[in-house]
């Protein structure tokens, strides 16, 4: 693969910071630890870039809600970012059962489709990413990034 191609995809999706701070241990709120104080945690490590203890936080947070939407996608964007795509498309998977609408979700499993060289599932999840956020630019330009590696 054009490694333009996959450095871009990493640049653009970690939101051009690949440096990981070193891991803090934040502190919960609840006494005991709810499903929200977990993922409320997990999006804070996420933020400083810190997936492992994000990964650990959101898949608390989802032993206690196992419905819980937006563990699955922020897990999922955690794993992209440790290049585990198989797990990603797990839990983009199960984010996908709980609700269809959600284009985030359609567009993370997308691009570890190509990252995979999956190119057809990854061009059908760019399609219904940009059906569903038509608005976001960045849908397109994830899905247009197929056509200039020559795969669809």
């Amino acid at each position: 693969m054009n490694c333009f191609v996959v450095s871009f995809s990493i640049l653009l999706f970690a939101g051009l910071g690949l440096s990981q701070e070193k891991p803090v241990e934040l502190p919960l709120k609840g006494n005991p630890p709810s499903a929200s104080d977990y993922y409320n945690r997990g999006i804070a490590y996420r933020d400083r870039q810190n997936y492992k203890q994000a990964i650990d936080d959101f898949t608390k947070t989802i032993e206690l809600d196992p419905n819980h939407l937006y563990a699955y996608t922020n897990r999922a964007h955690a794993f992209s970012m440790l290049m585990k795509y198989d797990e990603v498309i797990k839990d983009i998977n199960k984010a996908t059962e709980l609700s269809s609408n959600d284009a985030w979700a359609y567009r993370i499993r997308g691009i570890a489709y190509k990252e995979l060289r999956k190119f057809e599932l990854a061009k059908t999840d760019f399609e219904k990413a940009i059906e569903l956020g038509p608005g976001n630019a960045t849908n397109y330009i994830y899905g247009s990034s197929l056509e200039f590696v020559g795969r669809i």
